[in-house]
């Protein structure tokens, strides 16, 4: 039933009626509201005829031709607008012509009742506007016949007396069953509506989580309610965090046998296997330059173990690394190994500029753990002084001596060695 209806209100739609929903929804109400009324007024063409209640006749008559001509109209083109408020002014000249000539306002009080409905048709066809412009004149209407009323004018009854029980008994019940139409018309309409308007919640909601994950994935979750909270960040200083650089031995040398495409590919299989890693230690990716991968430990939150829990990541970057490259070893592609420098020290972490938001990390910290990832060795892990004194008690480590590094003077540098069985869980 329900598909017949709506395949009935498609037939009569224009082109016009699709341009949102909203007006679709009027469109639609208002094809079912003018044949409804069209199947109410038919109801009362033959019983007008039979109880002589002639001056309904003709006005009947024509109420039925225009509500079924209505939907007709609006397919060839009229505008919506124009054919409600025709409905209204026909439908409010019968009620006017019925009460003047039956009674007023006492002795045939279904017709006022049908007058009021106009101002909600209006409201739901039309819009605010025309429905308090119909509301004011339905109660001049009501409020001339009322006050005739009062001071003693007595309305003519065109209906013979015997007949009016019999008008009434289907009057009444018909009213009744028609403003039940009227009311399952609107809900549906309603309830249309709510369920479109939850299902744009519903996308808007998804597209929120996306923008969500993907500001997460540019910044750290509390940079970025700091960002949405005041539309900036500032940078902030942190006492001791521990930065380790990775980077792939002999890149430029394989990276020319290889075609870009090639080249990005093996690099971003490495990388998201990094990723993964360090999002389970809950380790800050700071970002990517060329093949070197950064990240720091102990920001944006300050922890106290961040060396430690770097050298664990250190250890799971080597372990992932020998089983890709075995698996890329299996499909003859191109495998890397990796060298890794960690330092632990001062930095300041934040977002600097107004577009394109990147969460860096700037200070002697940072640029010490690059320089001891250059002056490392393929699979190992090459730590500071200021590393090796956090993470002595638990890792064994390798002294090798004051070594040179590029505008950084010697360093005191430490291979950290295979961690022993049962030291982290």
């Amino acid at each position: 039933m329900k598909k017949r209806i709506n395949s009935v209100q498609d037939y009569f739609l224009p082109v016009r009626a699709f341009k949102n929903n909203n007006r679709l929804y009027r469109y639609k109400m208002f094809i079912m509201i003018s044949f409804v009324t069209a199947l109410y007024a038919a109801v009362f063409f033959p019983l007008s005829y039979l109880i002589h209640y002639d001056v309904a006749f003709v006005p009947i008559y024509i109420t039925v031709v225009l509500c079924v001509a209505y939907p007709f109209l609006m397919k060839k083109g009229v505008r919506l607008v124009i054919l409600v408020n025709v409905y209204l002014a026909g439908t409010c000249g019968l009620m006017v012509w019925l009460m003047l000539t039956t009674g007023g306002l006492v002795r045939c009080p279904e017709n006022p009742v049908f007058l009021a409905v106009l101002p909600v048709i209006a409201l739901l066809c039309i819009n605010r506007k025309a429905a308090v412009i119909w509301l004011i004149i339905t109660l001049g209407i009501l409020c001339a016949f009322g006050i005739a009323t009062i001071y003693g004018y007595q309305f003519p009854m065109a209906m013979e007396k015997k007949f009016v029980p019999v008008f009434e008994t289907f009057s009444f019940p018909g009213l009744a069953v028609l403003l039940f139409v009227f009311v399952v018309i609107f809900d549906n309409a309603k309830n249309a509506a709510l369920g479109k308007l939850e299902e744009q919640n519903k996308l808007i909601e998804i597209e929120k989580e996306k923008s969500e994950t993907l500001l997460l994935n540019i910044l750290p979750e509390e940079i970025s309610n700091e960002l949405k909270q005041t539309g900036k960040t500032s940078a902030h200083s942190y006492d001791m965090a521990t930065v380790m650089f990775s980077d792939f031995v002999n890149f430029t040398s394989i990276g020319e046998k290889l075609t870009p495409e090639e080249l990005v590919s093996a690099i971003a299989e490495y990388f998201e296997t990094f990723d993964r890693i360090i999002e389970r230690y809950g380790i800050e990716k700071i970002k990517t330059v060329g093949d070197a991968y950064i990240c720091a430990a102990g920001l944006p939150i300050p922890t106290t173990d961040n060396a430690l829990i770097m050298i664990q990541v250190a250890f799971d970057f080597l372990k992932a690394l020998d089983e890709l490259n075995e698996k890329r070893n299996f499909r003859r592609n191109v495998v890397f190994n990796i060298r890794i420098g960690i330092n632990t020290g001062p930095l300041v972490a934040g977002v600097v500029g107004i577009k394109k938001f990147a969460y860096d990390i700037w200070g002697d910290t940072v640029n010490t753990a690059a320089r001891l990832q250059e002056r490392g060795e393929t699979g190992r892990i090459n730590i500071s002084g200021s590393t090796y004194d956090l993470i002595k008690q638990t890792y064994p480590c390798t002294y090798r001596g004051k070594i040179a590094a590029k505008n950084k003077g010697q360093i005191d540098m430490y291979f950290v060695e295979n961690i022993p069985q049962g030291v982290l869980s």
